[in-house]
């Protein structure tokens, strides 16, 4: 969490009682957020470690994801269906980040200094009037009552040019992997 009565930002994880010490550089949570959305191993999730890696990888990697996401208080969540629309992806959008950070900020996040992740996500969200807040804005378009049919055909272009596509659920992961072996021949019916 953002506490700005302390001196520092943390550093550290708890898991299982025990404290480790982890890599806070936003380049590493970015690669932590990519890897979660993939298959991948307990022990993949090592690197996120600056020293001693736990000994219940699950438990530590629940601590990295809570530690990566905390929760908010504000602003307060509204009781909605949830959209499965994508507004933001670290990588696709990664040069219009570095182009926000760039311009709103005189930031180079490619100058090697490093970035703790919670100062990196406090500063995207505070980004305005960059082309990153235009593309985020389209992502989120809902037609209102008062948009003209031009407007709404205008947008929905938009929103379908930079649509971000979601990740497979496993199911789907598992079905294409059983297709993709039905069509090497692999695998008979």
């Amino acid at each position: 969490m953002f506490d700005l009565s302390k001196k520092t930002l943390p550093n550290t994880v708890e898991v299982s009682g025990k404290v480790y010490l982890i890599n806070t550089d936003f380049q590493f949570f970015i690669t932590f957020s990519r890897m979660l959305k993939e298959k991948h191993s307990l022990e993949d999730y090592d690197f996120m470690y600056a020293g001693k890696v736990p000994y219940n990888r699950q438990n530590g990697l629940n601590a990295l994801i809570a530690f990566a996401f905390p929760e908010r208080e504000l602003p307060q969540k509204e009781e909605v269906s949830p959209d499965s629309t994508i507004l933001l992806d670290y990588e696709k959008d990664g040069p219009y980040i570095y182009a926000a950070f760039r311009h709103y900020y005189g930031m180079d996040l490619l100058d090697g200094q490093s970035l703790h992740w919670y100062k990196f996500t406090a500063l995207l969200e505070g980004l305005k009037d960059t082309k990153l807040n235009d593309i985020i804005q389209i992502r989120s378009y809902k037609p209102g009552k008062n948009d003209s049919a031009e407007y709404k055909a205008s947008m929905n272009r938009l929103k379908r040019m930079w649509y971000i596509e979601p990740p497979l659920t496993e199911e789907e992961q598992k079905q294409l992997e059983e297709f993709e072996m039905l069509a090497k021949g692999k695998k008979r019916l």
